[in-house]
């Protein structure tokens, strides 16, 4: 979409994505009902289609809590945190969800990290 260009329209009905034109800057809104997309608008403006609304990234979350517990993927998880919060950018979605999800991706994080802070900490205390 060019700037000033309008809107996005899809003709899936299940489906309504619009773009909001604030001058340089662009609101996407999108109705998508997939809790599992993985996106990136790093190098690329962000695919409305594919943009999830805060009730599927509520979906989202609950999932990724899910299979953190269940699998302790931290590479996954990561990348699909960065594209929830990606998701709650573009669509400048600034609410307590979002301080959750922010929240819960740094717990996970922390619980990565732990152990190996904590055999660091194990090694310099041997060394001492």
């Amino acid at each position: 979409m060019e700037p000033g260009g309008g809107c996005w329209h899809l003709h899936h009905p299940r489906e309504t994505v619009s773009a909001v034109d604030l001058g340089n800057f662009f609101v996407v809104v999108s109705h998508s009902p997939r809790a599992d997309i993985l996106t990136s608008y790093l190098f690329q403006a962000p695919n409305p289609a594919l943009v999830r609304p805060q009730p599927v990234l509520e979906k989202t979350l609950l999932l990724l809590k899910t299979k953190w517990k269940k699998d302790h993927d931290y590479p996954y998880v990561c990348d699909q945190f960065k594209s929830v919060r990606q998701d709650l950018t573009v669509q400048h979605i600034k609410n307590p969800f979002t301080v959750t999800v922010y929240e819960t991706h740094a717990r996970i994080a922390l619980e990565k990290v732990l152990p190996l802070i904590q055999f660091l900490l194990f090694i310099l205390g041997f060394f001492n």
